[in-house]
């Protein structure tokens, strides 16, 4: 069985671009190397000779256009692979949620369009839920990095009066 049979949605070759808005407020022009309801596998370009260390499980807000469409789409995303050195490919996971659904099935269905291809073949994007994340842990790594140092900071203290009332 390759990936391709385990792939919920039909991929599409793309000649769409992408910016992948870092959460250090860099920006990051790729090459969309193809493109599905779910995701995207894109083409990073070096950013002043050097490529940004890009992380998997971190979340970028990423847009999506192309010089024959007008309209740009906006979607959250997170890394699920980056492709090590030469490679300069990262894979990318879309989070969508109903009010950017639209967005993300329109640019799918253009590109769909531009190469003949069925829009009942392309799927259906997975939504997500705001009301199930309701804890932005989920959503935001460096918050989880932040709560995981003050558990663990918590415990420190509540083992270190353990121990001074011991001795």
């Amino acid at each position: 069985m390759s990936v391709e049979d385990l792939r919920y949605h039909m991929r599409l070759p793309s000649q769409s671009r992408a910016t992948l808005e870092l959460g250090s407020g860099v920006e990051l022009h790729c090459q969309v190397h193809d493109l599905s309801m779910g995701g995207a596998y894109v083409l990073r370009e070096p950013v002043d000779g050097t490529r940004p260390r890009l992380r998997r499980g971190e979340w970028v807000h990423t847009h999506l256009e192309h010089p024959e469409r007008e309209e740009r789409t906006s979607v959250l995303a997170e890394i699920i692979r980056v492709e090590a050195a030469p490679g300069p490919g990262v894979a990318l996971r879309f989070e969508i949620y109903e009010e950017t659904a639209d967005g993300v099935i329109a640019h799918v269905n253009w590109e769909a369009d531009r190469q003949a291809v069925a829009h009942d073949e392309l799927g259906e994007p997975l939504l997500v839920s705001k009301e199930k994340d309701t804890d932005n842990l989920a959503m935001n790594p460096l918050l989880r990095r932040g709560a995981g140092a003050l558990l663990g900071l918590g415990l420190l203290y509540v083992l270190l009066r353990l121990l001074s009332s011991i001795l």
